[in-house]
């Protein structure tokens, strides 16, 4: 038999009531001022405080307020009875948790018995909470979308947090305390899944999930260590193979050198460009005598012509030597040039001589010796080494 009893009550002086109606509870859960429980049949009830939707069912109207206009209807649930959650008309609930303005339920489509089913939220979605995608209230449990069948849910403050059936995969969706808002639900990667078993267990409070996992036993720890040291192992002989991470160790100095001075080069131009604008904006390049009046701007005047320093007031017959220094080449790019030529020069020349042995030398396997050597198409000789620009 379940009792239910307020928060406040001191329970040796006051006993509490029971249910009105005989219900087989086996789940129970309570928020900051509402409950949810499960009988044995699928079916979901709740009372206490039905502010925002958090019972599930639509508020009630027990009282009314004279205001502007006539009569109003007072929404406040503080003792709502228990009572039927709306929206899971033909579905059995297998699960419940309740969070502080919230309620989730795992619900099944084919028996109240089932251990797994899809999420259904209703109540207060200040905080995302819900995972329907906003931040409204709901006053009917509605399924939550883009979320496999899942065997556990929790609830905290302002946060849901669900794992897949399948693979024991956590999502949750809300908002915690430092300021993390998911209004629909998110995947939680494990932080280092080699050493986790399965998820057994979580827990919400109103600032973090806890995660639960099962121990992990030795067979499965070496068949999942050896995997992933294959697959590792895979990985990196591919990368060593590709024909970029095979030049990299070759001239890596140059290649290193070359990108320094292609750097500075960068530099040096950009630096060059901003100089270029400063001495435009000071130096006008006009026909000697100053501008004529009478001559529209965008006509050209032919004849010689000067350049006026907007700021000092100066005028240069000649060209003057600062705007010369701003288009005169710079050493760096002179030694960028020859640098990265010498590098696109010998990558050539390795490449022609890869291209080269590989067609006159072929790789067979000796299974006498268990190993691997190299034969000489032109020649008809052998060898264990490989020849100088077999690989790259």
């Amino acid at each position: 038999m379940l009792f239910s009893a307020p928060a406040k009550v001191d329970l040796t002086s006051q006993p509490p009531r029971g249910l009105r109606r005989r219900w087989h509870i086996r789940m129970v859960a309570c928020g900051a001022n509402h409950t949810c429980v499960i009988d044995d049949d699928g079916t979901a009830l709740a009372w206490g405080c039905g502010d925002c939707g958090r019972l599930g069912r639509n508020p009630a109207v027990r009282d009314w307020s004279r205001g502007h206009g006539g009569l109003h209807p007072l929404a406040k649930q503080r003792g709502c009875p228990p009572d039927l959650v709306q929206g899971l008309e033909g579905l059995y609930a297998v699960n419940v948790a309740c969070g502080s303005w919230h309620t989730a339920l795992l619900v099944s489509k084919e028996s109240p018995r089932d251990t797994a089913g899809e999420v259904y939220t209703f109540g207060s979605g200040l905080g995302g909470q819900l995972g329907l995608g906003d931040v409204r209230q709901s006053h009917r449990a509605q399924k939550v979308e883009h979320v496999p069948a899942c065997s556990l849910v929790r609830a905290g403050k302002f946060m849901t947090a669900v794992v897949t059936a399948k693979n024991q995969t956590v999502y949750c969706w809300g908002s915690q305390g430092c300021g993390m808002f998911f209004p629909t639900p998110a995947r939680i990667p494990l932080a280092d899944s080699i050493r986790c078993g399965p998820v057994v267990d979580i827990a919400c409070s109103s600032d973090c999930v806890t995660i639960l996992t099962a121990g992990v036993g030795p067979e499965y720890f070496t068949e999942v260590i050896e995997r992933r040291v294959a697959e590792t192992r895979q990985a990196r002989q591919e990368l060593e193979e590709h024909q970029l991470a095979r030049a990299r160790h070759v001239q890596s100095e140059v290649l290193l050198a070359a990108a320094r001075r292609m750097q500075a080069f960068v530099r040096a131009v950009q630096a060059r460009r901003i100089f270029a604008r400063q001495v435009a904006r000071v130096y006008v390049n006009r026909p000697q005598g100053g501008l004529d009046p009478s001559v529209p701007l965008s006509t050209s005047v032919n004849g010689p012509r000067e350049f006026l320093n907007v700021v000092t007031g100066e005028v240069f017959v000649n060209r003057p030597p600062v705007l010369e220094s701003a288009t005169v080449p710079l050493a760096e790019e002179i030694l960028a040039a020859g640098v990265l030529q010498r590098t696109i020069r010998r990558t050539q020349a390795r490449k022609a001589l890869f291209e080269l042995t590989r067609q006159v030398f072929e790789t067979c396997y000796s299974e006498e010796h268990q190993r691997l050597f190299f034969y000489n198409t032109r020649t008809g000789e052998s060898r264990w080494t490989s020849p100088v620009g077999f690989y790259q």
